[in-house]
């Protein structure tokens, strides 16, 4: 019976002779599942970060009719799960854009707040 360390070195040395039919496996399997992958890992991502599930997702798009909560666009893309970052609690879901910048401005309401004043400020620099 081999020992671990005998196992081990056996499936080292086994995959220094055979590196590239392995890689050559892995790329195959790879290739043809990439659809698949990516559906799971945002699947798993969805589970994990937001504990929502892929129906529960798709029950909030259609919802809110594939818009963005908050600027009202339908983007080309996926929505983004917007949570509150403190409790976790899901809100709604937010383009790409209206993520980022809610995320730029660190949830922060007086952030929020000066920038709109910023922009009152400015107006007349606005391009329509």
């Amino acid at each position: 019976m081999q020992t671990n360390e005998e196992k081990r070195a056996y499936g080292r040395n086994y995959y220094k002779r055979n590196r590239k039919k392995l890689l050559a496996k892995a790329n195959t399997y790879h290739n043809l599942h990439k659809e698949e992958r990516i559906r799971k890992s945002y699947e798993w991502r969805l589970k994990t970060r937001y504990n929502l599930t892929e129906a529960q997702y798709e029950q909030m798009i259609e919802a809110q009719q594939g818009y963005c909560a908050l600027c009202k666009n339908k983007p080309t893309g996926r929505l983004c799960v917007d949570h509150n970052h403190k409790t976790g609690k899901v809100r709604e879901l937010l383009c790409v854009r209206c993520n980022a910048g809610l995320g730029n401005f660190t949830e922060s309401l007086d952030k929020l707040y000066s920038a709109i004043e910023y922009l009152k400020k400015h107006n007349n620099l606005l391009v329509q």
